[in-house]
């Protein structure tokens, strides 16, 4: 078993723009697009700039950060913005902005690589895994819900009841939600749907979860993620277990999660965009792809804060990072 004192740096080396500033460095534009601030998609942003530097000399590409900062009404104005600033390419992260990047973007022959995407074909951003008619490819971060749900009730055995908190107007989290809760009824678990579409309403909803369930769990889910904070917060005052979706969820306070190692999904969307920007393949002719390996992520500090004792067996796997913050 391998131990760390944090899981994954929070990285934050893009700052979001405004249409009026300089790219800096002359070469290929390259636009990075995001809703809000996630921790997980800044680590995967890293991933990818990092990535896409060493592939290419410093003066062949430059790069712009678009930040919505949690409203999604202003990430079409983004998209837009990119294709006035004369992209070469856009990267964009998360189901509804890339969505949103399909048409605005793609449909004007402006190469979009995507990533932190659920079902990229079940959401309409491309017609099929194997490519698109659209210059649009990209990574899922596609999470493994069945051993997702055997990691939480190995972690929490004890548990019989499980509230699963989310936004029902994210496609992302309705196809998460539903995989999640078959999970779980399949092992005997009973399961309810708690749900806030505005950032204002968690913690009510957080906390009526918490009075409802052994246990609370957040998959995936954009609104929640960001407001992990509050969740947090109900999950230790009522002594509830929070399990989470994404390996950062787990460094900023929930217990524990099988995920994929969001560092890693940059690189592999870099690996992409070099490709499509050295003019070797067009982007449709591209095929997405989904994680080839996961790790597990566990808190112990934040198991203890929240009233659960981890049993040993919990730790048996050589997969196993261990979080004392």
């Amino acid at each position: 078993m391998r131990t760390c004192s944090r899981l994954l740096p929070l990285l934050g080396l893009l700052a979001a723009c405004g249409s009026g500033d300089s790219f800096g460095a002359a070469g290929r534009r390259v636009c990075i697009v995001r809703p809000l601030d996630h921790p997980s998609l800044g680590v995967a942003i890293e991933g990818f700039r990092a990535r896409l530097i060493a592939a290419m000399p410093k003066n062949r590409v430059a790069f712009r950060a678009y930040n919505a900062d949690g409203d999604m009404s202003r990430v079409p104005g983004l998209l837009r913005q990119t294709v006035r600033d004369r992209c070469a390419l856009v990267f964009v992260l998360t189901t509804p902005a890339a969505q949103a990047a399909r048409t605005l973007v793609a449909a004007r022959g402006i190469p979009v690589v995507y990533s932190a995407v659920t079902d990229p074909v079940g959401a309409g951003i491309v017609q099929s895994m194997n490519g698109d008619t659209l210059p649009i490819t990209g990574v899922t971060d596609l999470f493994p819900v069945d051993a997702q749900a055997a990691l939480f009730l190995a972690a929490d055995p004890s548990a019989r009841s499980a509230a699963i908190l989310y936004n029902p107007k994210e496609q992302n989290s309705q196809v998460l939600v539903a995989r999640t809760e078959a999970a779980l009824r399949a092992r005997g678990i009973t399961v309810s749907r708690h749900t806030a579409t505005e950032p204002q309403a968690i913690p009510e909803v957080a906390q009526a979860a918490a009075r409802s369930a052994d246990m609370l769990i957040i998959n995936g889910d954009n609104l929640f993620t960001e407001g992990l904070d509050a969740v947090i917060a109900a999950a230790q005052a009522a002594h509830k277990p929070l399990f989470v979706g994404d390996p950062e969820s787990v460094r900023r306070g929930g217990v524990a999660t099988v995920s994929p190692d969001y560092e890693l999904l940059g690189q592999r969307a870099a690996d992409k965009a070099y490709v499509i920007l050295d003019g070797k393949r067009l982007a449709g002719e591209i095929p997405s792809e989904n994680p080839t390996s996961y790790s597990q992520y566990v808190n112990v500090g934040a198991a203890q804060r929240m009233g659960l004792q981890l049993p040993l067996a919990f730790f048996q796997s050589a997969k196993v990072w261990v979080g004392t913050d």
